[in-house]
């Protein structure tokens, strides 16, 4: 008898080992278990599917409404695959948000119907997940002969992401000749790579300088992100930041980057730093917090500290972005308004902008030295900027001759890689270093 009790006990633990205790649906180690072993099946006819389900915008959930309803809401949601999947036991949970079903015996056309099935029951249905507002955006590939467990993973990542990116609440299939979803699948593995850069410090800090024209004295520093990969390659923002903000990923890179910038010996020995701030940061009721906080933490002088906002994200988050320059400034931070005139090109915006510093895009440069009426349009964006009571930074200062134009009409600072390049802190180039042009050659 006890022999018996001890197998039922045995069993019992097994199959709580397999299954998810707040749904009651198979769990990450069975849904692998089960996928590997349809992987190893001798024959497949093609004919199944692995659909991946995320629910759109769940924190909000969990933020504004605890976590009591968000648990009631993935309940109610287990409770629709139920209902959607007849076969119970291919239905599993595998992230906090995030289900997987394994789909039998269709085609990559029935499994679309099934899935948008799916989500307009979710959707329209009386239930307390439908109640939530929220929805679900699922991505399918189907399991086609001879593909492994890497490569069908990475479909349905890529076609789950596209749907997210078509505007959520969507269902989109994995081909190998779309075009967006081959993008996006790209972009999902640079979201591997900055997850593990900010846990494990891949990402480093460059720092050029800016320089005042009239003295050719150093200004500050603008701290610059680079991503160092495995074989020490490094690669420019423009490589990652696309994938980052796709994935929303830019406030954890904004914070990583605060964080590390204000903790480097740069800013810990007094110098003056700038740090570039995103739009989707500036759209967070905490940054401000944050900030403050890190400042404190690691005793550093607000005065010293600049935050660069882009002309273009300060529009399109004007009201928010309005209310953080002013919290930044009763800090004791300074703000650049940074790449005027590569978004809306208004002088209007400038007068009713809080900001300190107008970095003028480098746009208005290239052809300075024989455009006049470039020429013109830089000079009478500084004299503006003057007349508010703002200082001016012309970007991209590529030569003397530039140099020699910009100190002429009255342009306080430059920055460009004749001024000085990118270093990291420590590089042979000392911060502070302005090189010649034959130093830079080579560099914009």
């Amino acid at each position: 008898m006890s022999e018996a009790k001890d197998k039922e006990t045995e069993t019992g633990l097994a199959q709580a080992a397999l299954q998810d205790p707040l749904t009651g649906l198979g769990n990450r180690k069975q849904f692998s278990q089960r996928l590997s072993t349809i992987l190893r099946a001798p024959q497949r006819t093609g004919r199944d599917a692995l659909m991946f389900i995320d629910v759109d915008e769940f924190r909000l959930v969990n933020d504004t409404k605890g976590h009591a309803a968000g648990d009631q809401a993935l309940k109610s949601l287990a409770d629709n695959l139920r209902s959607a999947f007849a076969n119970l036991d291919t239905i599993y949970r595998v992230g906090s948000d995030e289900f997987c079903i394994i789909l039998h015996d269709l085609d990559s056309k029935q499994a679309l119907e099934s899935g948008q099935r799916l989500l307009l029951q979710v959707r329209e249905g009386a239930t307390g997940f439908a109640e939530t507002g929220l929805t679900l955006s699922a991505g399918i590939a189907t399991i086609e002969p001879g593909i492994g467990m890497e490569e069908l993973v990475s479909r349905v990542d890529s076609a789950l992401y596209a749907a997210k990116a078509a505007g959520k609440n969507q269902c989109m299939v994995y081909q190998s000749d779309n075009g967006d979803i081959a993008t996006i699948r790209s972009e999902s593995e640079w979201y591997s790579r900055i997850k593990e850069a900010i846990g494990f410090q891949r990402f480093q800090i460059y720092y050029q300088p800016v320089v005042e024209l009239r003295t050719g004295k150093l200004y500050c520093h603008e701290a610059l992100v680079r991503y160092v990969g495995d074989n020490g390659l490094r690669h420019l923002p423009g490589e990652f930041l696309p994938a980052a903000e796709r994935f929303s990923l830019m406030p954890e890179i904004d914070q990583y980057v605060i964080r590390r910038v204000l903790a480097e010996p740069p800013c810990q020995s007094g110098e003056k730093i700038a740090i570039n701030l995103s739009g989707q940061s500036i759209g967070r009721s905490d940054l401000c917090d944050f900030i403050k906080t890190t400042l404190q933490e690691l005793k550093v002088e607000p005065r010293r500290v600049i935050f660069e906002i882009t002309e273009t994200v300060f529009i399109k988050n004007l009201e928010r972005a309005h209310l953080l320059v002013t919290e930044l400034q009763k800090i004791g931070c300074m703000v650049f308004l940074d790449d005027f005139g590569a978004g809306f090109s208004s002088l209007s915006y400038m007068r009713n902008l809080p900001v300190d510093v107008v970095k003028i895009d480098g746009a208005f440069l290239k052809d300075i030295e024989s455009n006049p009426v470039d020429l013109a349009l830089l000079q009478s964006i500084n004299e503006i900027a003057h007349l508010l009571g703002k200082r001016t930074v012309a970007e991209h200062v590529n030569s003397e001759r530039i140099r020699q134009l910009l100190e002429e009409i009255g342009i306080d600072y430059g920055q460009g890689y004749y001024l000085g390049r990118p270093e990291p802190y420590g590089s042979s180039t000392e911060l502070g270093h302005t090189g010649s042009a034959a130093e830079v050659i080579g560099d914009r």
